[in-house]
């Protein structure tokens, strides 16, 4: 779960709501603003997504 979150998703229950997912990544640490405390994590987890669809 990530510090500062209440929920935390499991790749199984994402694997059966999302069913053409093609990335999953549970961070360890990042609040609920994760993308602006750690912008590098969110960057490379937007390339590892894209890598898949090339």
């Amino acid at each position: 779960m990530l510090k500062g979150e209440h929920v935390r998703i499991s790749r199984r229950w994402a694997e059966r709501r999302y069913s053409q997912m093609i990335y999953f990544n549970g961070e360890s640490d990042g609040g609920h603003f994760a993308a602006l405390e750690r912008p590098q994590v969110l960057v490379n987890d937007i390339r590892a997504t894209f890598a898949r669809l090339v």
